[in-house]
């Protein structure tokens, strides 16, 4: 069958059957049972798969080099995050994420709305009634990156200062003045406590990688580690996050 002949079941374009089978885009509604009609002898097999990948994930796309930590992060009573350069992804508000998935390269509108629904599905690990313990290094540059307008960034801010007062979120700043300077070499990169065993995430600008590997993952942890040592207090993590955060709406 043609990706013509498939788009005619479906009621969409061939474009959009094409980016679909790329797992470039979500399926549009009745996308699934299009596919039932086109494929008869397969019964309700599309609308059951369809609906057997919405849990609490949404109807997001994500990307499978990403799956394995999503996996680690649900199950994780501790969660290690570094981030240099951006808010963290748990910690981020809606127009924050929008603005940041908006700029990568292919992602189309609907897309990036896919994928902004499915990052908040992500952050409802934090209201569970037993949440993970999240301990998150932030680089002092993050909170001065423009992302979106002034608006979206006074708004994230704010909300950070506030999520961190949380009992179970400790977020602490990395100042531009530390000095374990081979960790400005470092990207976003994770670690997750699942049965009292640590798997690490890195994060590329083209794509991250889970591993298990032993030794690497010590190396994340010592990583980690240091750049705490460099990092403000909590209370003046929180004081210079919010007196960023009001530079943003003057």
């Amino acid at each position: 069958m043609t990706l013509a002949e498939l788009a005619a079941f479906c009621h969409c374009d061939p474009s959009v059957v094409s980016r679909v089978e790329g797992a470039e885009a979500d399926p549009p509604d009745g996308f699934a049972e299009g596919c039932n009609a086109a494929f008869p002898e397969v019964g309700t097999f599309f609308t059951d798969l369809l609906d057997s990948t919405r849990g609490w994930e949404g109807a997001t796309v994500i990307p499978p080099w990403f799956k394995p930590w999503v996996d680690i992060e649900k199950r994780a009573k501790v969660i290690r995050w570094h981030e240099r350069m951006l808010i963290p992804g748990l910690l981020q508000t809606p127009e924050y994420i929008e603005a940041v998935l908006s700029t990568w390269k292919g992602n189309t509108p609907e897309h990036t709305r896919s994928q902004v629904e499915g990052r908040i599905d992500r952050q409802r690990i934090l209201e569970r009634e037993t949440p993970p313990e999240l301990w998150c290094l932030i680089g002092e540059h993050a909170l001065y990156n423009r992302i979106g307008t002034e608006a979206v960034m006074a708004a994230q801010l704010a909300y950070l200062a506030d999520i961190s007062t949380h009992p179970h979120i400790t977020v602490q700043v990395v100042p531009v003045t530390g000095q374990f300077y081979s960790g400005l070499a470092a990207g976003a990169f994770f670690i997750g406590t699942v049965d009292n065993v640590e798997v690490a995430h890195f994060e590329t600008v083209v794509q991250g990688m889970t591993v298990h590997e032993p030794d690497m993952v010590q190396q994340a942890v010592f990583a980690f580690d240091r750049l705490r040592a460099e990092a403000l207090p909590v209370s003046s993590s929180q004081e210079l996050i919010t007196k960023v955060g009001e530079s943003w709406r003057t």
